[in-house]
């Protein structure tokens, strides 16, 4: 028989495991509904084309780096962004340096231009891959800090990759766990995401987590308008194949939610 101190002791073993399983889907899907890249990546549809490719770009923009002079901030950005690329496509413990080179860049841009919303958006990003993998514990005092920072950039350029501080925050309301373990919070989560929509209506990532989130709190009919427009979206903040994935999830939750007895939460992962 379970004594009351054993069942307590289970409940924490699995609160923990939820917080985990709630960051790792965060950090899975914050900026791009998956672990894709950020930026169009051209005519390669292999990924191993577009990790040599990106390789190049960190290779090539690290050597720019020390003569860049007023293209400096530009470089730094691009550095901070294509490892972060690289990082989510590789395994540790290259995965592991990668980060560490992008935290390393956005940091330097955000100490040489704290105006800009590149560092705050990108050592977001950073940190967001890093709580992937640090534990439980260490990633939930990580998230107010990247909370901060993807507000700061919303602030200085909402309309950044596409409504990326708006996506990003309002995937990080509907993912964390609420007060008072974390900063969930799905109203937040609503909020964003429709800054998200107006800013970048055509971003398919965009409307298709405002899909989610509206399913999460029963607001089915704007959810269904949602994901209405992601069947007609013509941008993704990751590359073209994006479009047919946020679609092919579309499909999926405009089935489920139009089913009779369907539920308000609909979760698709």
């Amino acid at each position: 028989m379970n004594t009351p101190g054993a069942w307590a002791v289970g409940a924490s073993a699995r609160t923990r495991f939820r917080l985990f399983a709630s960051l790792v889907l965060i950090c899975l899907a914050l900026a791009c509904g998956g672990s894709r890249p950020l930026t169009a990546p051209g005519p390669e549809t292999d990924s191993s084309a577009a990790l040599a490719r990106w390789q190049e770009e960190l290779t090539q923009a690290e050597l720019r780096l020390s003569a860049a002079g007023p293209d400096r901030p530009q470089v730094l950005a691009r550095l901070a962004r294509t490892a972060f690329l690289l990082a989510e496509h590789l395994p540790p413990p290259a995965r592991d340096v990668y980060l560490e080179k992008g935290r390393h860049y956005a940091e330097l841009l955000l100490t040489e231009q704290p105006e800009r919303v590149e560092g705050y958006y990108w050592s977001s990003l950073n940190l967001c891959g890093t709580a992937k993998t640090c534990g439980a514990g260490r990633a939930l005092r990580m998230l107010p800090e990247i909370e901060a920072r993807l507000q700061r950039a919303a602030t200085l350029n909402p309309a950044y990759d596409q409504a990326g501080p708006h996506r990003v925050l309002g995937r990080l309301y509907s993912e964390a766990p609420p007060w008072p373990i974390s900063v969930g919070d799905l109203s937040k989560s609503l909020d964003h995401l429709r800054q998200a929509v107006r800013l970048a209506p055509k971003t398919s990532t965009n409307q298709l987590f405002l899909a989610e989130t509206c399913l999460k709190l029963g607001r089915k009919a704007e959810a269904l308008q949602a994901l209405t427009q992601v069947l007609s979206a013509t941008d993704h903040p990751v590359w073209p194949q994006g479009l047919t994935e946020d679609r092919r999830k579309a499909e999926i939750l405009l089935k489920e939610a139009q089913s009779p007895g369907a539920t308000a939460q609909i979760p698709l992962r």
